[in-house]
């Protein structure tokens, strides 16, 4: 039975930028930094 859903490839660098991405902003929240989830997506490349 195949499943049509398929995992895509998590080496990318789209998937490693976006994992990248999500711990900056947890750890800019953790230390309570207003504003980061702007300062991630200015400090990343998008």
């Amino acid at each position: 039975m195949d499943i049509p859903v398929k995992l895509g490839d998590f080496t990318s660098f789209p998937v490693l930028v976006s994992l990248i991405g999500l711990a900056a902003i947890i750890g800019l929240e953790k230390l309570k930094v207003k504003g980061s989830i702007l300062w991630s997506l200015l400090l990343l490349p998008s």
